[in-house]
């Protein structure tokens, strides 16, 4: 019979409290956890079922069920954390390679069971996306607390899984040991709980109801702060020997790096004061080293619609008003790391509107621009002739102070050209 049949059969009101009684009790959960460690089907089938449970007859949990469902959450992302493969890096051997004489057993560390240890990395992928959805399912019917404690879960299997793509002596020694035919990752572990984590977060924050101890919002900001700290890092540093290796591992942080950073372009007033004073140095790196045009385009919609009112250092220019926009004129400056197609650049930005004029250096590398034209529309269309070529290094201020006091480029406080 079909899981998804079965659930919805009338006599799932009858069988759930029976269910539930066995999720409750010693024996039940010591099944489920013969269950996890043996193979992967089997595993993947327990988490499916105990997730059908949760997302389709969580209508009839009470606040008690729910503690429970929490407990054994916590229970199971522990019970099936892949520990044995954080050990000694010599001392890592497979169950099949146990040749040596049985009067070395009390010096040697126990051989690491290989097979069980691939099923705990599934159980942990299968286990983050079950929390996900039962979250989504129950959100109204949870409690702030709860729903946090579920979500401190999914950090700590993205921490555990952080911390081991970071050991690259281990991962080379389990890879020496016969874990795997390549050297062993978590990244989908770690990205994908990582994204789930955050994204509880996300909803967490914007929720009205309170929360005892860590706050959600600090929580988040904290987070996503030290994330694309670190990715703007990884940006800037020279690409290892392992090309391949490490550009799919940028790519999978990539595209948590634009979920955060889109994720931030919507949050309230209150919490975005923080990203403003905290993120902008961040915001400016990524824009400087990422060759993502995605990401580029996410920190873009950033400054456009919730930094360009507030980032302002307005001048009243020495010379003559433009009658375009009289009173409220700029200059922006500009760095291009490809100077080969400074003409094509200058003449596209010049027939952009609101821009007075564009004009290259002697260098022919800094682009200064006069007019009120939004920084992150002039970045989008110098990024069209080379990705990841442009930065700002210049800012809004008075046109003969422009070489002695550099600043960050910033948008206007009034005008059609802003955005809130």
């Amino acid at each position: 019979m079909n899981r998804g049949n079965a659930l919805s059969y009338p006599r799932y009101e009858v069988l759930c409290p029976v269910l539930k009684s066995c999720m409750n009790s010693s024996h039940g959960m010591a099944c489920c956890f013969v269950f996890f460690k043996s193979t992967e089907a089997v595993a993947r089938e327990g988490v499916t079922v105990f997730t059908f449970l949760l997302t389709d007859g969580g209508h009839i949990f009470s606040e008690d069920d729910w503690q429970q469902v929490a407990g054994v959450y916590r229970t199971l992302f522990k019970e099936t954390m892949p520990v044995e493969i954080m050990g000694p890096q010599d001392g890592i051997e497979s169950v099949s390679d146990t040749s040596h004489s049985e009067g070395d057993e009390t010096d040697r560390p126990a051989p690491v069971d290989f097979r069980i240890v691939r099923s705990k990395c599934v159980v942990q992928l299968l286990l983050s996306q079950s929390v996900l959805d039962t979250v989504v399912m129950n959100y109204s019917r949870l409690s702030a607390g709860q729903v946090l404690c579920l979500s401190n879960l999914l950090e700590e299997s993205y921490a555990f899984a952080r911390d081991f793509n970071a050991n690259s002596e281990l991962r080379f020694a389990l890879w020496r040991a016969g874990f795997m035919t390549q050297v062993p990752n978590l990244l989908k572990q770690e990205t994908t709980c990582l994204q789930a984590y955050v994204q509880i977060l996300f909803w967490l924050a914007a929720d009205e109801r309170s929360v005892e101890g860590s706050s959600p919002k600090e929580l988040l900001l904290d987070t996503c702060q030290k994330f694309l700290a670190k990715y703007a890092e990884v940006c800037s540093s020279p690409r290892g020997k392992n090309g391949r290796d490490d550009a799919r591992e940028l790519g999978a942080r990539t595209a948590i790096a634009i979920f955060m950073i889109e994720g931030l372009l919507h949050v309230s007033e209150e919490i975005f004061e923080s990203v403003r004073q905290a993120f902008w140095g961040i915001f400016v790196t990524l824009l400087r080293v990422s060759e993502s045009r995605n990401l580029r385009d996410a920190i873009c919609d950033i400054l456009d619609k919730r930094l360009s009112s507030t980032l302002v250092m307005d001048w009243d220019g020495s010379f003559s008003p433009d009658p375009r926009r009289p009173g409220d004129r700029r200059v922006l400056n500009f760095t291009v790391k490809d100077p080969n197609k400074t003409e094509l650049m200058q003449k596209a930005v010049e027939e952009m509107d609101d821009v007075i004029s564009a004009e290259f250096g002697e260098d022919r590398k800094n682009l200064r621009v006069l007019g009120n034209v939004p920084v992150a529309d002039v970045i989008r269309k110098l990024d069209g002739f080379s990705s990841g070529s442009v930065f700002t290094s210049g800012g809004a201020v008075p046109f003969e102070h422009l070489q002695s006091r550099p600043v960050i480029a910033e948008e206007p406080d009034s005008g059609p050209a802003s955005s809130t």
